[in-house]
């Protein structure tokens, strides 16, 4: 492996830039060893003496160089999704953003919605069934979902509109049955009912918005660009927040993922902080357009120590400390997320050993997008229970929403040592080791979760609370072994 100084470290150092430049892809210090053994694999795949001649292929403007750009672009953009992926944003949206917006535009009979980066096209296409099934007479409006991504692969096989189980992980039986109709190989086809709404277009997010024709100017009601701007430089996601702020309708909104936008100017847009996700609206051209920084998500708690209740609570006021828990959890669970952080925190002020307290603390505040807050409070639930399993699961899953592999790698390692029969977590770990280029390990881990899955029936949860089963955890390793 060439030394960080040598030339050919620099050409591809170079080479990421260039690609930064024209997708807004970001290549990490860490990830450009593995991105020059792929541009090396093309260098000998196109017969090419050297990466500088590879380079001068990137920056040429020819129907060569078209065709290599959408290559590279399938190699280095993640298409991992699946329906109605986060939750809470499909419940916002259904309560309260589509409501306002079918409302207002009732005269016009008109709505658009647009995902953004909708690699193999779950997300789009469950923005339709969500209109479909609770909205049926949008069926009368002229309705139209459009499902964008620069990995022309990905936007192929969203046409097709086909997937296997690992898609439907958090779909409920009743929606599979009636929006699926399975075509065998464990594989589902969407039914036209829903196909016929959404329609899908190339489109590179860092170029003007009029190189796609279907993005007209104030069209679109609905923009959700959800886990690519973690992949984006902040010029990157600039340059998309101009298109998006030109796209959407005055009141239109923006749904991100949590944390995304973080310390990005918003000109144009207003930021509404609300339960289940920060949103932000389009502002009125009529209204004054200061410059505004989108703040980290609103900490429910001081950065220096655990939630308090705004008003002091008497320590003869103090609730049964089990009923005060159950009210707490009932809070969280009905979404009431911050009389549940002010009852957690009421327990924690009389009672700082409480580790429940401290685990419902720390899953609101990563909910919420609030990931020190979150760590914070994964570290005091494991300072009081130190070989707890919930507390590593939540950090780990904050290590990878934030892009931090290196720290999810330490966690999942951990939650293996304490935990060695759980698949899901040996699994997790050799899809870290996949993504470096380190199929070896990936490997071995891959085989242990088959083994461990082997003696379990393949109906049951893979774990507590979770609606994927051993029988996909299955279908999956063995995707995943093929490739290894």
């Amino acid at each position: 492996m060439p030394s960080p100084f040598s030339p050919r470290f620099d050409r591809v150092t170079a080479i990421a830039t260039l690609i930064a430049q024209r997708t807004g892809l970001y290549i990490r210090e860490q990830d450009r060893a593995q991105l020059g053994r792929h541009l090396q694999s093309r260098c000998r795949t196109l017969r090419l003496a050297s990466l500088a001649a590879y380079e001068q292929l990137l920056a040429a403007a020819t129907p060569a160089s078209d065709r290599e750009w959408s290559g590279l672009s399938k190699h280095l953009s993640n298409t991992e999704s699946y329906f109605f992926r986060d939750r809470g944003q499909f419940q916002l949206l259904e309560k309260h953003l589509l409501p306002d917006l079918i409302t207002r535009q009732r005269p016009q009979r008109q709505l658009r919605l647009w995902s953004a980066g909708c690699a193999t096209g779950e997300e789009p296409y469950s923005l339709a069934i969500l209109l479909q099934r609770l909205w049926p007479e949008l069926t009368q409006w002229d309705c139209q979902i459009i499902g964008t991504d620069i990995n022309l692969a990905a936007l192929a096989q969203a046409r097709r509109a086909q997937y296997g189980n690992w898609s439907f992980r958090t779909l409920s039986a009743d929606y599979q049955a009636q929006y699926f109709q399975a075509t065998g190989g464990n594989q589902y086809q969407l039914a036209d009912v829903v196909r016929r709404w959404v329609s899908f277009y190339p489109f590179n997010l860092v170029q003007p918005l009029a190189s796609q024709p279907q993005l007209q100017p104030q069209s679109f009601d609905v923009i959700l660009c959800r886990n690519v701007f973690i992949y984006f430089c902040p010029e990157a996601i600039a340059r998309a927040l101009e298109n998006f702020a030109q796209a959407l309708r005055p009141g239109g909104y923006l749904l991100t993922g949590h944390a995304e936008l973080y310390g990005q100017e918003l000109t144009g847009f207003v930021s509404r902080a609300l339960p289940e996700s920060m949103v932000y609206q389009r502002r009125s051209p009529r209204s004054p357009t200061p410059a505004q920084t989108a703040p980290p998500l609103p900490p429910l708690s001081p950065p220096a120590g655990p939630l308090r209740s705004p008003t002091p609570m008497p320590t003869d006021a103090v609730p049964d400390l089990k009923r005060e828990l159950a009210i707490a959890r009932t809070a969280f669970a009905s979404k009431d997320y911050q009389q549940a952080a002010e009852r957690a925190a009421a327990i924690l002020a009389k009672h700082p050993q409480t580790f429940a307290a401290c685990e419902l603390l720390a899953q609101i505040h990563a909910n919420a997008g609030d990931y020190d807050q979150a760590t914070h409070f994964c570290q005091q639930a494991l300072d009081i229970q130190p070989f707890a399993l919930a507390p590593y699961y939540l950090l780990a899953q904050i290590a990878e929403e934030r892009h931090q592999p290196a720290i999810a790698k330490t966690v999942w390692k951990k939650i293996v040592y304490l935990a060695p029969e759980s698949a899901w977590a040996h699994y997790e770990l050799g899809w870290l080791y996949e993504r470096e280029g380190d199929r070896q390990r990936a490997s071995k881990l891959y085989h242990t979760a088959q083994q461990l899955l082997a003696a379990r029936s393949p109906t049951e949860a893979l774990e507590s609370g979770m609606d994927l089963t051993v029988a996909e955890l299955q279908q999956t390793l063995a995707q995943k072994l093929t490739g290894c």
